[in-house]
């Protein structure tokens, strides 16, 4: 589209919006080359009748702002809509050929109703509007009916609905406000980024993009159904409060013996756990050939400081894994440290830990003769990257993360793309980032691999809960330009272990597979250990400058 600017206008129900749709509008404005040129008031008695209708919650108040307070000297068009049969709202003629004069590029559509008829036909690149649940009381059925996602989109709505952008979300069952807040934080920055690939040449997805599913149709609860949620909201309070203050969370790691292509077809795999501790926390386990054995690399965490460093073990293949050398805390830094994911490279190992507060992805070399890793560079700067996953695909070298403090589930939920035609050249993030926004298949979980010319790549589901079971997608389509991957079998926590409660990493080595497993465990007794040994690690956005210092140059030197 070269230089040329977008002009948008925004339909709407009221002059006064949501504070979430007001930072829709500010997110787009801050673009260069995006303007807005009108504001469309549907002014409708058979509208405000079926809003007042539904809106049975409009008791609970709503923080609204003039949208003319960010939008000055736009010009304000009061419309009259008709609604259909089918539950469409449609403009006059008369009010169409007046906005068509505005010669818009596209219209947000910021109302509560379903817009159609001849307005989706005549702006450029159609009519954008959001689907979600926040039109009923704040994912109300979600939490009434234990549903554990709940789905939002970006649509665009021209002769056929297309789907812009989307994002799968855990549900917070014990507090239908945070649902609302979380999600309209993240899909508020959506029409800006569409902007933005328009804009660059990179919205290919307008043209040839899926086709957006039709908006659910929700009952208005009845008396007895609202009694039914309360009472499960207090149930899952209770249930959030007891885990935290009674329960531990433990990990251990295991090997498969088989290589990582053979669990797409046979998922139920076979175990052998290498340590019979119950109280151990040892996950994320990596590692590289050596000696006859194998030397695992894995995350140990210190629940005294809730904070995590990487340790290492030997083991051998006789009868049966035998653990050698156990090496605790070879790498620790101020900051919190996990998956320590290895790369072999030109007969070279290397390590990239995840040092999210840190703000970068490391990468290190081991020293063979001393067994000491020495960090060489710096791929990642600035950047929040959670759990980074390498991969040689193609002409580029290809980096897999998630990114910590963006929202409330980012670092689950939120991959992103990194690339370089070079392992230690200059790393650029891919122009679609996030690429992915889903719950169920986004952060990272062990080796990317290269089976029958595709690409799989291990990621978690934690939709139930945190590392709850491994999905692996075949990706589709990888360029610096595009990305679309598929789920194709999961992972799952075996049943009769003591490990079922979840599973989140999922490594290659040689001929076998690395995993580790979760279990819970309950007791009174843990109340007292969190009360007089509980240290919260200091969150490294509220450290003074001296510290986060102190931090960058203890990560330069080892």
């Amino acid at each position: 589209m070269g230089i040329k600017g977008l002009r948008f206008g925004v339909i709407c129900d009221n002059i006064n919006v949501e504070e979430w749709q007001l930072n829709c509008i500010r997110k787009m404005l801050e673009l260069e080359l995006v303007e807005a040129n009108l504001i469309i008031l549907i002014d409708s008695k058979q509208r405000k009748q079926i809003v007042g209708k539904n809106d049975f919650w409009s008791f609970y108040p709503k923080r609204t702002t003039s949208l003319t307070s960010l939008m000055k000297n736009v010009a304000i068009l009061e419309c009259d809509s008709v609604r259909t049969a089918i539950g469409e709202d449609h403009f006059s003629e008369k009010d169409l050929d007046k906005v068509n004069g505005y010669e818009l590029d596209f219209l947000l559509n910021l109302s509560v109703g379903n817009i159609g008829g001849g307005i989706t036909k005549f702006p450029r690149l159609g009519v954008w509007s959001f689907q979600h649940s926040s039109n009923l009381p704040h994912y109300f059925w979600e939490i009434y009916n234990d549903e554990h996602v709940t789905f939002a989109s970006l649509n665009q709505l021209s002769h056929q609905n297309n789907l812009l952008k989307k994002g799968c979300f855990s549900i917070i069952k014990d507090s239908f406000k945070k649902n609302k807040m979380h999600i309209t934080s993240v899909i508020s920055e959506w029409p800006a980024k569409v902007c933005q690939d328009v804009l660059n040449n990179n919205a290919t997805y307008m043209q040839k993009g899926s086709i957006a599913a039709p908006p659910p149709y929700f009952m208005k609860p009845i008396p007895k159904q609202m009694a039914g949620f309360f009472g499960k909201m207090l149930k899952n309070k209770f249930q959030k409060l007891f885990t935290k203050l009674f329960s531990y969370e433990y990990w251990n790691i295991g090997i498969i013996p088989k290589p990582i292509h053979e669990v797409l077809n046979d998922s139920k795999v076979n175990i052998n756990w290498l340590f019979q501790k119950k109280d151990l926390y040892f996950a994320d386990p990596f590692a590289y050939e050596e000696e006859g054995g194998l030397r695992i690399l894995m995350e140990e965490l210190d629940y005294k400081v809730v904070k995590g460093y990487i340790s290492g073990i030997n083991v051998k293949k006789k009868e049966e894994w035998d653990i050698g050398t156990f090496n605790q805390a070879m790498m620790k830094f101020p900051c919190h440290m996990s998956y320590p994911f290895i790369l072999e490279h030109e007969n070279e190992v290397y390590c990239v830990p995840e040092t999210s507060e840190a703000k970068e992805a490391s990468i290190y070399q081991l020293n063979k003769s001393s067994k000491e890793w020495k960090k060489v560079k710096t791929l990642i700067k600035d950047f929040n990257a959670v759990d980074s996953s390498i991969v040689k695909y193609g002409d580029y070298w290809w980096l897999f993360c998630t990114k910590s403090f963006s929202t409330i589930q980012s670092h689950n939920n939120e991959l992103h793309i990194f690339y370089a035609a070079d392992l230690f050249g200059e790393w650029k993030p891919h122009c679609l980032n996030p690429v992915k926004i889903d719950i169920r298949s986004s952060r990272p979980a062990g080796t990317p691999f290269i089976h029958e010319g595709m690409l799989y790549r291990p990621a978690q589901d934690c939709s139930r809960t945190y590392g709850g079971r491994i999905v692996l997608n075949r990706i589709k389509i990888l360029t610096i330009s595009q990305f679309e991957e598929e789920s194709v079998c999961f992972v799952e926590p075996q049943s009769d272990s003591l490990y079922r409660d979840g599973v989140h990493t999922l490594s290659s080595v040689g001929g076998v597979t690395l995993i580790d497993g979760k279990r819970f465990d309950y007791s009174f007794f843990h109340l007292f250990r969190k009360l007089y040994k509980y240290k919260p690690v200091t969150n490294l956005k509220n450290v003074k400058s001296g510290q986060l210092e102190k931090v960058s140059k203890t990560l330069d030197t080892l």
